[in-house]
């Protein structure tokens, strides 16, 4: 499947001859006309080319030369529906992989700003960071423990209040997390639904890195726009950026997403995102004390697999390409990836945070052991009841208009999917309403926005 996607996405492109050969006539100017031009100034423009890139490399530093050596850039042509197809496919791997995971534990530290002024800069703005220790079972669900939380308050730019609790809470479970931008390119039902670009295809070191660009294909679905960057060794998804402008607004309360920033590493042989950055422009609404603006970001650290690995995960995230193939030792080919991916990581402002974490936040290993025997410990706990509802995207039809629809679920706290489902919709046009029930656990999968 690989290697057929590979050809159907990058097609290099050469350039032929000069037409009309090399035969030239003399036109009584001094100078040679035709069609072509002589072999022999073809051959001298390439000397000279060649001496000027040459000289050129051996002028840069030692470190410039090392990453000109190791990224070379391909020309790539490749329709909207065959990019498509690349994306299902790299959206698929994606979810097998997470399902067939090994159990889990991780730290995270999420760092939420609210900015109530006019500005960044000016009026209230209030910072809450809290470092949580975390625990992913095989059936997707998760065991949280809050370890410390720090609050913050900013008047005008100025700190005027700081608060910081490093007593523990108790173990708990917590629902999946469901992203605003659940219907990315990679999430299932929702390739079809835009139109690909693919801007550049990099060989770097000894691997392939695809930047593609989506839009959504309709005016009017309320679908972001961005970039993803997918390495070709295993077919992962390493970076991504997407924003949703002010008319594709979802909901009523928020006007816009300017920031959504995705980064992929590999800890502990799993894919992960360990750092996702989102910001919110939200509306102003009657009785209700909103931000102006919401600043999310969370880090994964301290990532520690609990089980086996399953045959079928490793399969799944190996790098089955031919070794022998490879133009580069590992040892360069690795220099050269993290070069590139720190390029990337500048580009996308990756570095740049509304707040560091706080010293002491960073929990000890000791603490960490202790959490973990106190989220293994929460299995004994039965788990509590939750009903809630999640919003749906709009359909469309001929026979009933425009069709609002949301979908009621009621389950355990925790379970990766609700033991019920009711999917009701109403049609605009005729004014009638249809529902559907769904008894009995469904997927991870059926978590798509699109019901």
């Amino acid at each position: 499947m690989r290697e057929t996607i590979c050809r159907k996405l990058c097609t290099r492109v050469h350039r032929g001859p000069a037409a009309g050969g090399a035969q030239g006539r003399w036109d009584g100017s001094g100078t040679l006309s035709g069609q072509g031009v002589s072999r022999l100034q073809q051959a001298g423009h390439l000397i000279f080319f060649i001496l000027s890139v040459a000289l050129w490399i051996l002028s840069r530093p030692p470190v410039a030369r090392a990453q000109l050596t190791a990224a070379d850039t391909l020309t790539v042509t490749a329709d909207r529906e065959e990019t498509a197809a690349i994306i299902r496919e790299v959206g698929r791997r994606m979810r097998e992989a997470d399902m067939r995971a090994a159990p889990y534990v991780y730290t995270s530290i999420t760092t939420r700003t609210d900015y109530y002024g006019k500005t960044d800069t000016t009026g209230v703005v209030e910072v809450v960071q809290t470092t949580a220790r975390q625990m992913r079972l095989k059936d997707g669900s998760v065991r949280t423990l809050t370890l410390s939380t720090s609050r913050r308050r900013y008047e005008d730019g100025k700190l005027v209040r700081e608060e910081t609790r490093d007593e523990p809470q108790d173990a708990r479970w917590r629902d999946p997390a469901r992203s605003l931008l659940d219907a990315l390119p990679f999430m299932p039902g929702a390739a079809d639904r835009y139109d690909y670009r693919v801007v550049s295809t990099s060989l770097v070191g000894n691997t392939l890195i695809y930047r593609i660009a989506f839009d959504p294909r309709n005016a009017f679905d309320p679908l972001p726009s961005g970039e993803v960057w997918v390495d070709y060794a295993g077919w992962v998804l390493r970076r991504l950026t997407a924003r949703m402008d002010p008319d594709r607004s979802p909901t009523l309360l928020l006007k816009d997403v300017p920031l959504y920033r995705m980064k992929q590493e590999q800890r502990s042989g799993l894919w992960l995102p360990v750092d996702v950055r989102l910001v919110m422009d939200l509306k102003s609404a009657p009785l209700a004390h909103l931000p102006r603006r919401m600043d999310m970001r969370v880090r994964i650290t301290d990532v520690k697999l609990l089980g086996e690995v399953d045959p079928g995960h490793a399969a799944l995230v190996a790098d089955r390409r031919d070794t022998s193939e490879f133009w580069l030792p590992r040892a360069e080919a690795a220099d050269s990836l993290a070069a590139f991916w720190a390029r990337v990581d500048a580009y996308l402002g990756a570095d740049e945070d509304t707040m560091e974490p706080l010293a002491g936040l960073s929990p000890a290993d000791s603490v960490l052991s202790w959490a973990d025997g106190r989220l293994a410990d929460l299995t004994r706990r039965p788990r509590p009841w939750r009903l809630g509802t999640v919003p749906l995207i709009p359909r469309f039809n001929r026979a009933q208009g425009l069709v609002p629809r949301v979908r009621l679920e009621a389950g355990r706290v925790g379970d990766s999917a609700p033991l019920a489902r009711l999917t009701a919709g109403w049609g605009l046009a005729e004014g009638k309403a249809d529902a559907r029930l769904d008894i009995g656990r469904s997927p991870r999968s059926d978590h798509s926005p699109w019901g």
